[in-house]
């Protein structure tokens, strides 16, 4: 046992130590900021240069949880690039914000404007520093930011550990301390008491106590009663017995006593009274962390297994960002059974390593899951125990194709600037060379001394360095791309051209992108000189153009009037063809058609000169002569009908449209039509519009629709369809109907004769089907025709 006054030396000694530093961390910060403020006059110097020179990080993030400024101690204490801390989102910084988190986060900082909370975030090797984060919510230029102050704080962790350690030290020396010695009878009467630590009934005095009773403290009576109770049983049983108790003190402190009664004499016990509120406290702080650790564990991303040496799972947590299956169906499964042959013995092999080694063993591996997307994952081993490990696995799939595009990118920007044949230059705004990388061209300037000079002093003519400065400071200014072309003359007299691209890199630094043109340029000049020389030529070709011009003219109306001439040539043959066909035809017409009456007229006449019929038979022969003159008057009718219906006319051909000309025909036989309750239904869709004569068109359209409705079936309304279309070369005007039909195997030869009819009880001439033929023959056409008996008719009108 240690004393007591040794035991209160050490407790001030430590309390001493721990005051010391703090002191000097205080001190530390104090002279630190001291420092910088007296560097600097003006206010926007010392906020620029504590932004890039304070040791604390400082960073700028947007909504969507994007790094969009590091300063530079943010860079040198994590590892990394300017350039390469703009790539990553503040969870590769600090896991514990995925992007539900982080949007919970971020409304929080929303409404209190500012969160100061301690974390740990990671470095580009891996390494995790504790650090004090302070997120600042900003609005600007009606943006929201967050922009977050990172301290490093291991020294102060450092201290805060050894001041625990420390006060872990005084609470176990603390513990050495007797408790309360308390002699009691059973009637509750105090008879001896020998303090220990803490107050027990709101006194430090032993004389407070001693000769009084229990019920005369300010100690609640159901205490009392239980106490009482307590010292007896001891009595009674000759046991120890131990009960808890609590009540409250006047402060409104509730405190919490554990009490061990020993029965002493036969009316007298010993109890050890312990202030246990610490414990309670405790272990009411441990079911609490316990709770918290646990709802922490189920909520972080990565998952956590407990694994024996054989590679069973032993216990899962976490997990909250993985599809993973769960605890149920890991737990007790071997890894053989859960992962791909290769992957399983991957990790087990690292397990024993961890165990054998009791280093952290890291591997990473990939897995194809059952939508055929490959995830991939980085895995922890830590040795646990004896003979178990802890994995810690996390997704890094989304870290993985991040490190990949920025691979292909780095390759590809490499592989740009290896093929890219112009020298590259960077400057600042004041023309000094900063960085520079060769191509194929002929420099003016010693690449091997260029970096760090001023592009005044590179011996370049100051005309073009002034040229190029102005376009420089002009892209800075714009943002824009500047194009200047110049040209120098080297030391070899010869004069090379080149074309400079500058573009802004940063606030104050230009990308310079030079290309000799001296060939493309000497080729312009030559160029230039030779469209000169070209262009007398061609003034002297336009002359003889005019005149080449002026003959070809005069060349094609020839060409064209001895062309109309052939037309009109071939045209005539055409016309002197179709009348010589015609006249033939008309020859045997009136042939076979006048002679009949004409002998029959010639045969009377005879017999009237010979006197050989009687007075009495004067009448009849009269009336035969009369009938043969009315029948020859009747043919030479039809014949002068069928002579006007079929001779070439003077009328023009024009566009005829199909619909309206049916239209016209029914208006002309209306009453015809009415009568017989003549159904009509055209189809023109195909071809609307001829090219024709009107008038035979029209002849040809009225002689077909009148034959249907006239030879129609008795009893049944004519049904008369027409319909156009694209036969080869013809436009195929068809004319269908429900009538009689023709016997074309009996008449098929005279069909379109004249005077010929197949239907001799309906009254008729016997001339529309000849006149129909004649008349398509006439327009270059044919007819044809399709019919059964009983069935009715199609005939087929083809035009040319």
């Amino acid at each position: 046992m240690i004393k007591e006054k040794e035991l209160l030396e050490e407790i001030r000694r430590l309390k001493i130590e721990n005051e010391l530093l703090r002191f000097q961390l205080k001190s530390q910060s104090a002279t630190q900021s001291a420092a910088k403020s007296n560097s600097f006059h003006s206010f926007e110097q010392l906020t620029s240069y504590t932004i890039n020179h304070t040791n604390d990080m400082i960073c700028w993030i947007n909504e969507k949880a994007e790094v969009i400024y590091a300063n530079e101690a943010l860079c040198k204490q994590l590892g990394y690039s300017k350039m390469g801390a703009l790539d990553f989102k503040i969870s590769d910084l600090d896991r514990t914000y995925i992007s539900e988190t982080w949007k919970d986060f971020w409304q929080k900082l929303k409404k209190q404007t500012s969160i100061t909370y301690e974390s740990a975030i990671k470095t580009k090797a891996g390494e995790l520093l504790p650090t004090e984060v302070t997120a600042n919510f900003i609005i600007f230029e009606n943006t929201e930011y967050n922009c977050t102050y990172i301290k490093i704080i291991t020294e102060r962790k450092q201290a805060q550990e050894k001041i625990r350690l420390q006060e872990y030290k005084e609470k176990a020396l603390l513990k050495a301390i007797p408790d309360h010695i308390i002699l009691m009878n059973n009637k509750g009467l105090y008879i001896d008491f020998r303090k220990g630590k803490g107050d027990l009934l709101y006194t430090t005095l032993e004389e407070d106590i001693v000769g009084r009773s229990i019920y005369e403290s300010s100690m609640p009576k159901d205490v009392a009663d239980l106490i009482v109770f307590h010292v007896n049983k001891a009595i009674e049983t000759d046991e120890v017995q131990s009960i808890e108790y609590s009540f409250d003190f006047p402060n409104g402190t509730k405190y919490f006593f554990e009490s061990r009664a020993v029965r002493y004499t036969d009316s007298l016990v010993v109890r050890i009274v312990r202030d246990i509120t610490e414990r309670k406290k405790a272990e009411e702080r441990i079911r609490m962390e316990e709770a918290r650790k646990n709802a922490l564990l189920n909520g972080i991303p990565d998952v956590i297994f407990i694994m024996d040496a054989k590679g069973d799972y032993i216990d899962m947590r976490g997990g909250s960002g993985f599809g993973f299956l769960s605890e149920s169906q890991i737990i007790g499964k071997n890894i053989l059974e859960m992962m791909p042959l290769e992957t399983g013995k991957l990790i087990l092999e690292t397990n024993q390593k961890a165990i054998e080694t009791g280093e952290i063993q890291t591997i990473e591996y990939e897995l194809t899951y059952q939508d055929s997307s490959r995830h991939f994952f980085e895995s922890r081993a830590i040795k646990y125990g004896n003979a178990h490990v802890l994995r810690i696995v996390r997704e890094i799939t989304e870290k993985k194709l991040n490190d990949e595009q920025v691979r292909l990118r780095e390759q590809h920007k490499a592989a740009l600037l290896k093929a890219i044949p112009d020298m590259i230059f960077v400057m600042n705004d004041k023309g000094d060379y900063l960085d520079y990388k060769g191509g194929r061209g002929r420099v003016f300037i010693n690449p091997n001394t260029v970096i760090g000079t001023n592009i005044l002093d590179s011996g370049i003519p100051k005309e073009v360095a002034e040229q190029i400065l102005e376009a420089n400071q002009k892209a800075i200014a714009t943002d824009e791309v500047q194009t200047i072309e110049y040209h120098l003359l080297f030391p070899d007299g010869i004069t090379r051209y080149y074309e400079s691209r500058s573009v802004k890199y940063s606030e104050n630094q230009i990308l310079r992108i030079v290309r000799e043109i001296t060939e493309s340029k000497v080729a312009e000049i030559e160029k230039n000189n030779l469209l000169q020389e070209t262009q007398i030529l061609n003034e002297e070709l336009r002359a003889s153009e005019e005149e080449i011009r002026q003959t070809l003219e005069h060349t094609i109306e020839l060409k064209e009037e001895i062309e109309k001439r052939e037309r009109n040539l071939i045209q005539v043959n055409e016309d002197l063809i179709l009348q010589n066909k015609q006249l033939s035809h008309y020859r045997h017409i009136v042939s076979h058609n006048l002679r009949a009456p004409v002998a029959n007229i010639l045969g009377l006449i005879q017999v009237f000169q010979m006197g050989l019929f009687s007075q009495e038979e004067m009448p009849l022969m009269l009336e035969k002569l009369q009938k043969a003159v009315n029948k020859l008057d009747e043919t030479l009718y039809d014949l002068n009908e069928v002579l006007s219906q079929t001779q070439l006319s003077q009328e023009s051909k024009q566009v005829i449209d199909l619909a309206k000309e049916v239209a016209l025909v029914e208006e002309t036989m209306k009453s015809q039509i009415y009568y017989s309750n003549a159904k009509i239904t055209t189809d023109f869709s195909q071809v609307p519009q001829i090219y024709a004569l009107e008038s035979a068109v029209r002849s040809i359209f009225q002689s077909l629709i009148s034959n249907a409705i006239k030879f129609c079936k008795e009893g049944e309304s004519p049904i008369i369809e027409i319909k156009s279309e694209l036969v080869d070369n013809y436009v195929c005007i068809s004319f269908k109907d429900n009538g009689l039909g023709i016997d074309l195997k009996k008449y098929g030869d005279s069909l379109f004769g004249l005077y010929k009819r197949f239907h001799p009880h309906i009254e008729g001439k016997g001339t529309g089907l000849y006149l129909v033929k004649a008349q398509t023959e006439m327009l270059g056409g044919k007819v044809e025709v399709e019919s059964q008996v009983g069935k009715g008719s199609t005939f087929k009108v083809y035009l040319k």
